[in-house]
């Protein structure tokens, strides 16, 4: 097994080493960006252990594992002084060990293809609300060209015949018209009864081609912009998504009703997108952060959306006063800004 000793300031030792001038014995488990195992591990949480440490002013060795149950129990039976990794503190975890204060927050991200194919920009126009609200009106003017056939054919019958095919299509035309305030003046209530209903549909339609003004500018605008093609959960369902097999991400899918394309690891969720046999992938946000900053080619997204929120922390056996120390100094980090600034040089800019 890999030891690697690093000497730092001797001050404040005594009460966090198990014996004075014993180093701390450090368990290092986890992957990119995170830990990163070589000789020495780098990554994400060393790089904000390393900074800790140095703020306590201990000396440590780091011990690679090979996966975070082998850390945690190696905390509980007080074979190591620590575990650093994204270890994700959860009840059960926390019955066993002490975390310290959480030092990331972590959740599963969907990443897609950026939108801009001929299809992405007229989506908008193809949503379940959209065709609601589209039949929604094409009703409202066939009621209103209707009303005012009744109301027209007996003293206006050239302009709204007794037929009523064609009598109720003038209806609606003139109906038409009005809404979009283009008034032609082709059809032109004259009974008392139609010009009532024309006066008031007139107010209704000003607001229904308000409203529809609006809508058609802002998916005109979402339809310009560049961001991932899908970005919610509910754009997942029966969808070919590519997961990591045996983790929370394939789970997810499955529960939101996507196709779930089990992989052995993320490497392979993103090489399935790229030969398009996967519309997306699903997997924990800051891997999928740290595969667009290290892969600047890749023309995907990550959505917004965020699932399945956790929080990453460093364990210490149960009782040991390092864990409000550790915690202290990664309160001090994230209010001075030092661990933004470690997780950007990881992952990039959010």
């Amino acid at each position: 097994m890999l030891l690697l000793a690093f000497a730092l300031p001797a001050e404040g030792v005594a009460e966090t080493q198990r014996q004075a001038g014993e180093p701390l014995s450090v368990a290092v488990v986890g992957n990119a960006p995170f830990v990163i195992q070589g000789d020495p591990p780098i990554g994400l949480s060393v790089d904000v252990w390393e900074t800790v440490a140095a703020s306590l002013g201990v000396m440590y060795t780091l011990v690679p594992q090979e996966d975070i149950d082998a850390a945690i129990s190696g905390v509980e039976a007080g074979e190591f002084d620590i575990a650093v990794g994204p270890v994700s503190i959860t009840a059960s975890r926390a019955e066993r060990v002490t975390f310290a204060q959480p030092y990331f927050n972590a959740s599963l991200a969907i990443m897609a293809p950026q939108s801009g194919s001929l299809y992405d920009r007229f989506a908008p126009f193809f949503t379940r609300t959209f065709v609601t609200g589209f039949s929604a009106l094409a009703a409202v003017l066939i009621i209103i060209g209707t009303l005012l056939w009744l109301a027209e054919r007996g003293a206006n019958p050239e302009q709204f015949p007794q037929n009523p095919r064609a009598g109720i299509a003038n209806g609606v035309w003139m109906a038409l018209v009005t809404m979009t305030t283009v008034g032609y003046g082709d059809r032109v209530p004259v009974s008392l009864a139609g010009r009532i209903i024309s006066g008031i549909w007139m107010f209704i339609g000003l607001v229904i081609a308000s409203s529809l003004t609006a809508f058609l500018a802002t998916a005109l605008t979402l339809s310009q912009m560049d961001g991932p093609s899908i970005e919610t959960a509910e754009q997942l369902r029966g969808r070919r998504v590519a997961v990591v097999g045996g983790t929370t991400s394939q789970e997810f899918v499955e529960s939101v009703g996507g196709r779930a394309l089990a992989v052995p690891d993320v490497q392979a969720a993103v090489a399935l997108l790229e030969r398009g046999d996967a519309e997306a992938v699903v997997f924990d946000r800051p891997m999928l952060r740290y595969i667009i900053s290290e892969n600047p080619r890749l023309d995907f997204r990550i959505s917004a959306s965020e699932y399945r929120r956790q929080n990453y922390g460093f364990a210490v056996p149960k009782g040991s006063p390092l864990g409000e120390r550790i915690g202290l100094e990664i309160l001090r980090l994230r209010e001075s800004g030092e661990l933004l600034e470690i997780e950007q040089r990881w992952l990039g800019a959010r």
